[in-house]
């Protein structure tokens, strides 16, 4: 039940970027996008936080019950956002997506392995090893066929090191978040607070160091369609998932099931040609990578 839901909540990734995707089409910055997007989440969540918890005031003692690192899940969703995006502009397309699922998992692995952020302690068995070893081939296949032909680099070491480091903001954030939902006795209230912390970073970025509130045109917002607003539901759910998930089927398993929920979206996307212009040639390395990282989920649920 749980893995199921995993992997539905890997669903709302790309689902998030299609949506954004048409609300950057009217807009200059795909920071400026990204805030959007945030602070839409922001009034998604606090509205069902609101009618959910009306009685804040019993929030306060959170502040001392709570570790001091838990605060922290936004600072790092706003660095992998900042990373990733400035190692895309130098790795292309394939790797500043293979960067970070590497870290990603890595990391998420690691917390798993040693119980570190308030995590449970579970070792990795060989099978697991073998599951994750297919997802990981699984999605070479998947990503290097669907990104053939596209603008690419060689691997730059400082931004290789970059996406890395974005990939392991991305494996910690959800064990932050999670630690500081307990303390709130709400992962939707932690949701919250780390979309706000990200968002008012995000802001300061595209005010003071990007620069591009400057260039928006107010009269181009206006126009755009009020569906390709619905981006930041899809993100706040996002986030809303893994931090709920975490605790329940470990960071590592976590990865791997968002993983195949996030290309198995992605390819229905790209076969049917929903909330883009026209559809995109499937292939069928594609299919065999979605195949090899289904085998593998199998694999690592059986091993639990």
């Amino acid at each position: 039940m749980f893995y199921l839901l995993a992997i539905l909540t890997g669903f709302l990734r790309p689902l998030e970027t299609a949506f954004n995707g048409k609300l950057s089409a009217t807009l200059k910055s795909n920071y400026l996008v990204t805030m959007i997007s945030y602070l839409i989440s922001i009034l998604f969540l606090g509205t069902i936080v609101l009618l959910s918890h009306p009685d804040l005031n019993s929030w306060g003692h959170v502040l001392e019950k709570a570790a001091w690192w838990s605060w922290f899940g936004g600072v790092l969703g706003m660095l992998a956002l900042v990373f990733i995006t400035l190692a895309f502009e130098k790795l292309g397309s394939v790797l500043s997506v293979i960067y970070p699922i590497v870290g990603q998992l890595g990391i998420s692995l690691f917390l798993d392995n040693f119980g570190f952020l308030g995590l449970s302690k579970s070792l990795i068995s060989f099978n697991q090893v073998i599951g994750i070893a297919l997802v990981f081939l699984g999605l070479l296949f998947y990503v290097n066929k669907s990104h053939a032909g596209k603008k690419g680099s060689q691997a730059s070491p400082v931004y290789a090191l970059l996406a890395l480091l974005g990939g392991i903001c991305l494996g910690i954030q959800p064990a932050m978040n999670a630690s500081l939902g307990k303390a709130l006795g709400s992962s939707m209230a932690s949701s919250l607070v780390s979309v706000s912390v990200s968002a008012l970073l995000l802001l300061f970025y595209t005010a003071f160091i990007e620069k591009s509130l400057s260039q928006v045109n107010l009269s181009e917002i206006k126009v755009s369609k009020p569906m390709d607003y619905l981006g930041g539901i899809w993100g706040g759910l996002w986030v809303l998932g893994n931090t709920y998930l975490i605790h329940l089927i470990g960071a590592g398993a976590l990865v791997v099931f968002i993983l195949v929920g996030q290309m198995t979206c992605s390819l229905f996307i790209d076969l049917t040609g929903s909330f883009q212009d026209q559809k995109k040639k499937v292939h069928l390395l594609q299919l065999v990578g979605l195949l090899l990282m289904v085998f593998g989920v199998i694999i690592i649920e059986i091993s639990h």
